[in-house]
This record gives structure tokens, C-alpha cells and sequence, in this order.
């Protein structure tokens, strides 16, 4: 991998970590590694690695990665029901997609809910599979990076 590009992730990372609890665009991102110099096709590569590793699916050769790879097997509550309002931000494929997440164990009833509150905070009529995809792997990537904080923090004391 190409230390740019990682030096790309290792940034992004750090501002979703940071400002876990705001709302990111990706635009927001972007700006800001485009201001720290990186390209723009350094800047594709790192949320398509993102996307690769905590959703298993950025290229067509990769398949998508089972529950057991997120978390320890257990049984998940039933999926809730979107209400009016999220139904008319997510259309069915949206909401397959998400529903698909779940099911595999990528989103627990907690992420979720921050996702879900995340989609609704966005200014837009209806929310692509793209951008719910990349918020998604923003989240479980941040969640990640802050078990590994947590972690690392409890070895030291």
C-alpha cells in the first residue's frame, strides 16, 4: 500500500475519531486532505480502502466478509421498522442495503441508530447506496479506531 495513501486513512481516521459526535461530509474530508496535499486520487484510494476493509466490498475480487469477522456470534434483536420520515430519505434499496448490513453483523441496533440519525442530519432529499455505504464504513472504521484507543490506553496504566 502506498504510505500517501495511508498517511490518508491514518487522517481521516483521526477527524472521524475527533469529531465522532458532528457530522463529516465526505466533501468536508476531502477538503481537508486536498489542503494537506494529497491527491485527489490518493484521497479515492483511501476511503476505497476503508470501504474495502470494513465493508468488504470495494472491488468485485473481494467478497463480502461474514458477521463472525465483526463481532463474536450472537443473535440480533429483529431489524426495526424506518419510520415515514427515514423511508422517504432511504428508498427500498437504501434500506435492503442497510437492512443487508445488519444482517451480516456489520451494524449492531446501536450503530445503527447513529447511522440512522447521521442520514437524517444530512441536507439532502434522499440519501444514495454511495453515501450510505462510505457513512457506514466512516462508522464502523471510527468505532474500530476507538476500541484500538481504548485498548491500547488500558495497557498502558
Amino acid at each position: 500500500m502506498n504510505p500517501r495513501i495511508m498517511d490518508a486513512v491514518g487522517f481521516i481516521g483521526r477527524l472521524v475519531a475527533d469529531n465522532f459526535d458532528a457530522l463529516l461530509d465526505q466533501d468536508d474530508i476531502k477538503e481537508e486532505l486536498v489542503n494537506l496535499g494529497f491527491s485527489n486520487k490518493e484521497i479515492s484510494n483511501a476511503f476505497k480502502w476503508i470501504e474495502q476493509t470494513t465493508l468488504g466490498h470495494a472491488d468485485e475480487q473481494t467478497p463480502p466478509k461474514k458477521a463472525s469477522e465483526f463481532s463474536s456470534p450472537k443473535i440480533q434483536p429483529p431489524f426495526r421498522k424506518f419510520d415515514a420520515l427515514e423511508s422517504s430519505k432511504l428508498k427500498p434499496k437504501a434500506q435492503g442495503l442497510l437492512l443487508s448490513f445488519y444482517n451480516r453483523g456489520m451494524l449492531d441496533p446501536i450503530l445503527l441508530e447513529e447511522l440512522l440519525e447521521k442520514i437524517m442530519r444530512l441536507n439532502v432529499e434522499e440519501v444514495s447506496e454511495k453515501e450510505i455505504r462510505r457513512m457506514t464504513a466512516l462508522l464502523i472504521f471510527s468505532r474500530v479506531q476507538g476500541d484500538w484507543r481504548e485498548l491500547l490506553a488500558s495497557q498502558v496504566h
